[in-house]
């Protein structure tokens, strides 16, 4: 049973990016022609996110300790708490970039083109945005981390040194982003080595998983209000 949940773990690191990279074209044409369709895209990502993550819980039931990272919160120690409020203090920064976003479409050109070639994928109405931003986002901080940060770094710690793990683990974090381009790989990669960092630095999960949901939620809401205007503007009573 265990060299089973062995394969099929593993697998997912493989065959998860291999799909994303030979579909997404399909599923960003399908969008482009049928917006609407981009709210049940949503919710099969959830689903396909969740369950590699499920059968991640049953393998830890089944082997206890398989991986040393795999866990909420290790102690209240001072560098937990100098992150966490680190954190709190980005939240903040996000929370008034975002209200200042919302009541102001100067830089919307901007980051339209820096987002454009994943514009296809991000919500750009009210239903789309509640699901991007209550599902989505934090269905992706919390099996991403632990599968990626959780699982495969911890599992690649037992053969490799830390800084080599970190690297691999990182690399297959940005692998199924590659529909993203180089530009969105790279700084997927980047990202990925933070989140592994804070795992490593903090001894718990819980921080990296908020800093995860919190940045996928302020990439929903960012293009949900640049695009929602860009929506309002083609409007015929917009235009009048």
């Amino acid at each position: 049973m265990m060299m089973i949940l062995d394969w099929i773990m593993w697998s997912y690191f493989v065959v998860a990016p291999i799909y994303i990279i030979l579909t997404y074209k399909k599923h960003k044409a399908m969008v482009i022609a049928k917006p609407s369709i981009r709210a049940s895209l949503y919710t099969s990502t959830v689903i396909g996110i969740w369950v590699p993550t499920l059968v991640m819980f049953f393998y830890q039931m089944s082997n206890p300790g398989f991986a040393p990272t795999l866990i909420w919160l290790k102690s209240w120690s001072l560098t937990w708490l100098t992150l966490a409020c680190l954190l709190f203090c980005l939240i903040c920064y996000l929370s008034w970039s975002i209200n200042k976003l919302r009541q102001d479409n100067t830089n919307d050109s901007n980051i339209r083109a820096g987002i454009g070639s994943v514009l296809w994928l991000l919500p750009a109405t009210k239903q789309e945005m509640k699901r991007f931003v209550f599902a989505v986002s934090p269905s992706a901080g919390i099996c991403e981390e632990i599968l990626y940060r959780g699982f495969l770094l911890g599992m690649l710690n037992e053969v490799v040194h830390m800084s080599a793990a970190i690297v691999i683990s990182s690399i297959a974090f940005a692998t199924p982003h590659l529909y993203q381009g180089m530009i969105g790989f790279i700084k997927t990669f980047i990202l990925g080595t933070l989140f592994a960092v804070i795992v490593i630095v903090s001894e718990s999960l819980l921080l990296a998983i908020i800093l995860h949901t919190v940045i996928d939620m302020y990439v929903g809401l960012m293009s949900y209000f640049i695009l929602n205007r860009s929506t309002e503007l083609q409007q015929p009573d917009a235009l009048s």
